[in-house]
């Protein structure tokens, strides 16, 4: 019996299964949102060339213990989510990707008045190998932002959730 969500190995390609999620957000999604970020704050290590950050944080750098300045994005392991989540929810200045979960963390997003939501439709991950996925993840995926510019962000991705 399945326990939780993470054990379903979201964000795990099936070749890798259990080794790594790692799966990065596909560039047409920053396309998109037309935004610039001050810091990825879960990055893997070299960074990803798309993703519009000034600086980024690796699981080297261990972001959950780093102090976290202007405008974040945030697309954190899935495994790891449930501790990212409340950084982000008090930092309340920036995106974040997250796919749908039971966790308390999401409740406690969900129902945060100063979030906005925008559902990302049926995005296709990249691997750190660059390829893409060719499927999609069997589950809604959504983005989170605080602040004005980045909620003005969702808006060009579709129908805002406030």
């Amino acid at each position: 019996m399945v326990s939780n969500l993470g054990n379903l190995g979201f964000g795990r390609s099936q070749n890798d299964k259990g080794k790594n999620d790692d799966c990065f957000t596909p560039p047409e999604v920053f396309d998109k949102l037309a935004i610039r970020f001050d810091l990825d704050v879960a990055a893997p290590i070299g960074g990803v060339s798309w993703v519009p950050a000034d600086r980024y944080y690796t699981a080297d750098d261990d972001a959950l213990t780093q102090e976290w300045n202007g405008r974040v994005w945030m697309n954190p392991p899935f495994s790891l989510v449930r501790k990212f989540a409340p950084k982000f929810q008090a930092h309340r200045n920036g995106i974040a990707l997250v796919a749908t979960s039971t966790g308390r963390w999401m409740h406690e997003l969900w129902n945060d008045p100063l979030a906005a939501w925008a559902r990302l439709d049926k995005p296709r991950f990249i691997r750190p190998d660059g390829s893409q996925w060719a499927t999609y993840l069997p589950t809604v995926i959504w983005l989170v932002a605080y602040g004005d510019e980045c909620q003005a962000a969702l808006e060009r991705i579709g129908t805002v959730k406030r």
